[in-house]
């Protein structure tokens, strides 16, 4: 039984009971996610871009179908003509 005013820490708190230090396992673990993340991201934007192109290029050839705000749609960071 202990009292109010004693504290006690939890066992096998890991990077709690080092400060200061790093856990570099899982900083490079997280640096590696995050590139993986921002390639496969490219991939999927190119993706849905050449998709877009796509339908955009199909829905104007039908007879009355004007395509409308295309630039409202295209993505900020890519520079196109459509």
């Amino acid at each position: 039984m202990t009292s109010r005013s004693t504290r006690s820490s939890p066992a096998g708190t890991g990077a709690r009971s080092t400060r200061g230090t790093v856990d570099v396992a899982a900083a490079v673990g997280l640096a590696c996610a995050a590139r993986i993340t921002m390639k496969e991201l490219a991939e999927v934007n190119d993706r849905v871009l050449d998709h877009q192109e796509k339908l955009i290029a199909a829905l104007s050839l039908l007879p009355g179908c004007q395509v409308t705000g295309v630039r409202a749609c295209a993505c900020p960071d890519r520079a196109r003509d459509l």
